[in-house]
C-alpha cells in the first residue's frame, strides 16, 4: 500500500501542471453584433407659388367659379436599403365662414422600388380646385409615402405644407406661336369669362398622295383669339380643294366648362389629303390628335369631350 501511495504522490503535481491550474478550456471570443444601417425614406416637397391671376371660367349651378390649382413638386429618396413605396398628395382647403373644407387626393407616385444611392424620384401633382371669387382657397397639403422596405418593415412617412392664396393661382399657358404653331384660347360665351389666350397649342402635319409632306402653315387667327386656319402650301394630288388655297384646316376651341365641364374642339377641312391635327392644353400637357386619312374629305365636327381639364 505504501508503495502505491508513493506513486500517487509523484503523479499529482504532474497532473496539476498539465492542467495549468485552470477550471477548463478557454471560451471563444464574443464578436459584437453586425451594425445594421436603418432604411430611411425621405420626402422633399414644396408648394409652387403661381403668380398669374385667377381667371373666371364660366357659370355653373353654384355660380361663377375661378380656375385654380395647387401645384406640389418634390422627390422621394431612400438611404440604408431598398424600399418599395408609393406617394399621395392631399389638399384640404381652410374653412371659410363655416363652409365645409374642400378636400382632394391625387396619386403622386405609383408604387415603385427605390434603391439607396440613386437620385431622388421626382413627382409633380396639380390638384384642380374650383372656388367662388373671393372665397378663401388657402389650406394645407399633406404628402404621404407608404410601402415596405427590403427587410419587411413598414414605411409610413408624411409631411405637411401650408397652402396660401397665391399658391392656388393657375399659371397662364405657355404656347409660343410661330409659322407652324397656332396658339388660341376657348371662345367666351359670357363677357365675364376670360379668353385664356395662348392656352391651347395647335399644329398640323400633312401628307399628299404624291408623297409630299410638311407642316401646316398658320394662315390666320381670329380676332376673338379662339380659332385659326392652316394652309398646306406645296400639297398636291388631292381630288378636292374647296377653298382652292392648299387644302385649309380650320380649328376652334369652345369653352363648355359651364355645361359639361369640358373644352370642345371644332374642326373643318377644305381638302381630302391626309393630315393629323394635334391640340395640346399647355396648362395640363394633355394632347388630342385628329387623323384624316388620304382621299377623305372630313365633315365638320365638334369633339365635345376633347379636354376634361376645367377649370
Amino acid at each position: 500500500m505504501r508503495r502505491g501511495c508513493g506513486s500517487l504522490t509523484l503523479l499529482v503535481p504532474i497532473v496539476l501542471q498539465a492542467c495549468g491550474g485552470g477550471d477548463g478550456p478557454v471560451a471563444p471570443t464574443q464578436m459584437p453584433p453586425p451594425t445594421v444601417t436603418p432604411i430611411v425614406v425621405t420626402i422633399t416637397a414644396q408648394v409652387t407659388n403661381n403668380p398669374a391671376a385667377a381667371d373666371l371660367r364660366g357659370f355653373q349651378d353654384q355660380g361663377i367659379i375661378e380656375k385654380r390649382n395647387v401645384r406640389v413638386t418634390g422627390e422621394v429618396s431612400v438611404t440604408g436599403g431598398t424600399a418599395t413605396v408609393g406617394a399621395t398628395v392631399t389638399f384640404t382647403a381652410a374653412l371659410d365662414n363655416g363652409i365645409q373644407a374642400f378636400t382632394a387626393e391625387m396619386d403622386a407616385l405609383s408604387m415603385r422600388t427605390i434603391a439607396p444611392g440613386t437620385p431622388g424620384t421626382p413627382f409633380t401633382v396639380n390638384i384642380p380646385i374650383n372656388s367662388a371669387p373671393g372665397l378663401n382657397a388657402s389650406g394645407t397639403v399633406r404628402v404621404d409615402v407608404i410601402g415596405t422596405d427590403e427587410r419587411g418593415g413598414m414605411v409610413n412617412v408624411s409631411t405637411e405644407l401650408t397652402v396660401t392664396e397665391d399658391n392656388t393661382r393657375l399659371p397662364a399657358g405657355t404656347c409660343v406661336e410661330n409659322d407652324t404653331t397656332l396658339c388660341i384660347g376657348p371662345f367666351r360665351i359670357f363677357a365675364s369669362q376670360t379668353n385664356n389666350d395662348d392656352r391651347f397649342k395647335v399644329t398640323v402635319d400633312w401628307l399628299d398622295p404624291n408623297g409630299n409632306q410638311g407642316a401646316g402653315i398658320v394662315e390666320s387667327r381670329s380676332v376673338t383669339g379662339n380659332s385659326g386656319q392652316f394652309d398646306f402650301p406645296g400639297a398636291s394630288g388631292g381630288i378636292v380643294d374647296i377653298f382652292g388655297e392648299g387644302y385649309d384646316v380650320l380649328v376652334r376651341v369652345l369653352n363648355d366648362c359651364g355645361t359639361n365641364n369640358m373644352f370642345s374642339i371644332f374642326m373643318a377641312a377644305g381638302g381630302n389629303i391626309e393630315f393629323t391635327l394635334t391640340v395640346t392644353d399647355t396648362q395640363t400637357n394633355q394632347t388630342r390628335e385628329y387623323f384624316n386619312p388620304q382621299g377623305t374629305l372630313p365633315d365638320p365636327f365638334t369633339d365635345t369631350a376633347a379636354f376634361a381639364t376645367c377649370p
